[in-house]
């Protein structure tokens, strides 16, 4: 069965990625047209990050649309204190890294680990909570029988 109220919220991430590709800082004001390194920057500070995120949490909504309501509320619980702390690490982390050696830690690459990091606890947790609830209802079944 599927679960429509996560379906539309699916559809407002969906509606997210596909608005944060279509802006560009001259449609916002932000920047004159043609200033490469003006467009440059808001496109990866905050349309890239935008983006990765909505496209993400569209296709694990899609997914959990069809799952039980019990494992769409803790995820959704995990994903607000997830998001929150990506946002702060985003925020944080350098726009430009001019380190010439070692690790280079910026907004790309904390972007890129804490949706892959998103991605992977989620699919635990998603796991974890469907195996929990089969086995519960096994147990109940059995008992009954």
């Amino acid at each position: 069965m599927i679960n429509k109220q996560v379906l539309g919220l699916s559809f407002v991430f969906f509606l997210l990625s596909v608005g944060s590709f279509l802006v560009t800082p001259e449609i916002l004001d932000l920047c004159q047209e043609g200033e490469i390194s003006c467009i440059s920057n808001f496109e990866q500070n905050v349309i890239f990050p935008i983006f990765s995120w909505s496209v993400t949490l569209f296709l694990i909504t899609v997914f959990l649309s069809f799952l039980s309501v019990n494992i769409f509320k803790v995820w959704l619980k995990f994903t607000v204190v997830y998001l929150l702390f990506s946002v702060i690490v985003i925020l944080v982390a350098p726009s430009y890294c001019d380190a010439p050696f070692g690790p280079c830690w910026g907004k790309e690459l904390a972007t890129w680990l804490s949706v892959g990091t998103f991605v992977l606890i989620s699919l635990l947790i998603i796991i974890y909570k469907k195996i929990k609830e089969v086995r519960q209802k096994n147990a109940l079944g059995g008992s009954q029988g």
